[in-house]
């Protein structure tokens, strides 16, 4: 957390509403001499890069131009890395940074449940068995729209092989008919 410095002490008292607070650590350190080292030389930069931008509108030969070119390049990004660094260090100067850590508190410890009767036997008997059938009742509902094309599907492969099997079976000779035979005798016919 970042905040102004000013206001640690005030977040320091909300935290202890929150929760416990099982330590503190807080360090402070000087940068007074940092930033004022910092803004010399950043005078120093600016006016250097001045100094040459000044050297480069007054001369007219091409090689002196490009070696003030690359000179004014370079005293540039010094000058603009100063510049963030002085950025940098006075957003930690105006800003202190506070490292929470939150744990849970433990879990509350439940007294052990009193010796149930019968009646709560089958009350939570009741409460599993209509569970069952909810859960038995929504995964037909979530599988509904599976199950229409895959019947349909299951049922062109039955189709489909049975017509196959059909046409595989060798064609069988048609039975002969017999004609009766009579009972006669041939001594009768005489």
């Amino acid at each position: 957390v970042k905040l102004p410095p000013d206001s640690v002490d005030s977040l320091l008292t909300r935290l202890d509403d929150t929760g416990t607070v099982r330590s503190i650590n807080q360090s402070a350190q000087d940068v007074t001499d940092q930033l004022v080292d910092l803004d010399v030389r950043i005078a120093n930069a600016r006016q250097s890069v001045d100094n040459v931008r000044t050297f480069m509108e007054r001369t007219e030969d091409l090689t002196e131009l490009i070696s003030l070119e690359r000179e004014l390049t370079a005293r540039q990004t010094e000058f603009e890395r100063l510049v963030a660094q002085q950025r940098n260090l006075t957003d930690r100067v105006a800003l202190s940074t506070i490292t929470i850590e939150l744990t849970p508190p433990p879990p509350a410890i439940s007294e052990p449940a009193a010796d149930k009767g019968i009646a709560d036997a089958f009350r939570d008997g009741w409460t599993a068995f209509t569970s069952f059938l909810f859960v038995i009742g929504y995964v037909l509902a979530a599988t509904a729209p599976f199950l229409v094309p895959g019947l349909l599907v299951a049922f062109l492969i039955w189709w489909w092989q049975r017509r196959q099997k059909a046409s595989q079976q060798p064609l069988t000779t048609p039975p002969t008919v017999h004609q009766p035979v009579s009972e006669t005798n041939d001594h009768e016919k005489v």
